[in-house]
């Protein structure tokens, strides 16, 4: 048997040196898990002789742990900026426009639900800066915003750096699209439901979705962290390079890839692709409507499927195990392989390739 002594020993000296927030405590309790379990398997395959040996041998497959803690510790930036005066405010109807383009350099953007059929965009500063205005521009149909970063030498005065937060409010029938390229900061969208395409590209910060309905959804991620709950769209397509992304109560076609970092999902739905290259993915799903895909090149992948549900599996780790903890028919099973189904009638298949790591299908 694996102590827990002996894998807390092997952890805390690579976990304590940062900050403890709740996601860094999430991917301690999931590494923790992960490496009792490969442990316990590399004893009972006698790869290991004695338990410290093969939590050593657990850790070392983990890989270098150094970029997701360092990102999924870091404190949000807070932009607690007074909203009771708007450096900008000017509306327009949906019928004027119907294509959004948003570029800014270190601003908080946020998506909120229109009061009425109009479209309105609101700048809030502090302090307030000519030349961090937000800048505007209509060409037909298409709005152009942009928000530049204030010259350095402001930063000195009042003695604080300035904070600067977009906001646009758009209405419930409003069915055109929104591009938003952000260089640092964040965005959130929060209550809002339409027949929006929004492309979503942010270099480094956090991305906020909360009981959102649109049309499309792409968001493109350098480093930082993507949460959704209550997000239903057609089609949801992410790419994260490193960080953590947390996903509840998600309804969509996945298209979603991460290098590396902690991926979570919650009461999922639907079907789609997961690419994540090292790290922890996680995916509990509350209905499959289609086939799932996952390539990871190292980690730790761990599905759980609807109880009721038949499906076929073909899960594969070329240097690791897999488990299956489900009443199957299989057709291979071996240390690295699992190939079978599970019920009488496959509604949909699983398939995981693993190049090294541990595969769980609950």
């Amino acid at each position: 048997m694996i102590n827990d002594k002996l894998i807390s020993a092997a952890l805390d000296p690579i976990f304590t040196v940062y900050a403890q927030n709740d996601d860094v405590r999430d991917f301690y309790k999931e590494v923790t898990a992960d490496v009792k379990e490969a442990a316990q398997a590399l004893l009972d395959n006698k790869q290991a002789t004695v338990p410290q040996q093969a939590v050593e041998m657990a850790v070392k497959s983990l890989g270098d742990l150094t970029e997701p803690l360092q990102l999924i510790s870091s404190p949000a930036a807070s932009a607690a900026v007074a909203t009771t005066s708007a450096t900008v405010a000017q509306s327009w109807s949906d019928t004027e426009v119907r294509h959004i383009i948003l570029r800014a350099d270190e601003t908080q953007v946020r998506l909120v639900a229109s009061a009425d059929a109009q479209i309105h965009v609101h700048q809030f500063q502090q302090p307030k800066l000519a030349a961090s205005k937000l800048q505007l521009k209509q060409s037909e149909d298409t709005l152009y915003l942009a928000a530049p970063s204030p010259r350095w030498f402001q930063y000195l005065i009042p003695f604080r750096h300035p904070k600067s937060v977009v906001e646009i409010a758009l209405p419930a029938q409003f069915a055109g699209t929104l591009d938003v390229d952000l260089k640092s900061g964040s965005l959130s969208a929060t209550d809002l439901t339409n027949q929006l395409r929004a492309t979503l590209t942010l270099r480094s910060g956090g991305i906020t979705m909360e009981h959102v309905q649109f049309k499309t959804l792409s968001a493109q991620l350098t480093s930082g962290s993507f949460k959704a709950n209550h997000l239903v769209c057609e089609t949801l397509s992410l790419n994260a390079h490193s960080g953590a992304v947390h996903l509840a109560n998600v309804e969509t076609i996945f298209d979603l890839s991460a290098h590396s970092g902690l991926v979570k999902g919650n009461m999922l739905a639907g079907a789609g692709q997961f690419d994540v290259h090292s790290g922890s993915l996680t995916l509990n799903w509350q209905r499959i409507d289609g086939d799932i895909a996952v390539i990871n090149h190292s980690g730790t992948v761990k599905l759980q499927a609807p109880a009721a549900d038949s499906f076929k599996f073909d899960l594969q780790a070329q240097s690791g195990t897999v488990k299956v903890t489900r009443n199957a028919t299989y057709s291979l099973q071996v240390q690295g392989a699992a190939l079978g189904q599970v019920g009488e009638a496959p509604q949909y298949s699983v398939t995981v390739k693993n190049h090294s790591g541990t595969i769980r299908l609950n």
